[in-house]
């Protein structure tokens, strides 16, 4: 069953299911030939490939159709697939409830890369993204997670106190954007944001970088 020929034979019913507008059973059928494509033929090769773009055009072309697709997308074990999810989440009403959801569960992946672009799409959802952003900066580590998260409270325009406590943890990164962004969303933030003053302060005093300087002052 593990075989080329077979993962083409899937892709073909997938077209046809696709054709038919069985959006979910052309998901499930390209699914199963993107397995056995990554099995037989690794991640890299070209039809491996193929198989992505056709997942990512069901969802991009398929508007509200593919709508209710997304929460099963954002929990594929492929990566590539949840990526997609997260990718195409500005093609979908912001207010659905499907959205939302992905861009939640995205936060929460154990990819990095989708994490991030799940946090890019924060500001579609105003000030609903608040709650799950605070949630996703207080497990982030890695700089990058970091700074989509910030660009994320900055598009959303973060104001929620809760967040004061994670943001200050990040006043300590070794990344200076990132410390200059959290001063940004310590910011708007406004005086709610007190606890932060001290090490604002300090940051304003000694940093090693200017524009951190400047931004926490």
């Amino acid at each position: 069953p593990d075989h080329p020929d077979t993962a083409g034979t899937y892709n073909n019913m997938a077209i046809v299911y696709e054709s038919q507008g069985k959006y979910e059973q052309a998901l499930e059928y390209y699914g199963k030939a993107l397995a056995i494509r990554l099995k037989v033929l690794g991640p890299d090769h070209p039809d491996t490939a193929d198989m992505y773009n056709n997942i990512a055009v069901v969802y991009n072309n398929q508007g509200k159709h593919a709508l209710p697709l997304l929460p099963m997308a954002i929990k594929d074990p492929a990566v590539q697939v949840r990526q997609t999810a997260v990718n195409v989440l500005n093609a979908f009403d912001r207010n659905s409830k499907e959205s939302f959801e992905v861009f939640t569960i995205g936060l929460k992946d154990r990819d990095v890369s989708v994490r991030m672009q799940a946090a890019y799409n924060a500001g579609n959802y105003g000030a609903k993204a608040w709650d799950p952003l605070t949630d996703a900066m207080k497990s982030a580590k890695e700089a990058g997670v970091r700074q989509a998260i910030l660009q994320g409270m900055l598009g959303s325009n973060f104001r929620a106190k809760s967040g004061v406590a994670p943001l200050s943890e990040c006043l300590k990164d070794d990344n200076p954007t990132v410390r200059q962004w959290t001063c940004l969303v310590l910011g708007n933030i406004g005086p709610d944001a007190a606890d932060a003053l001290p090490r604002l302060r300090e940051l304003a005093k000694s940093d090693s970088n200017q524009g951190v300087q400047n931004q926490a002052r």
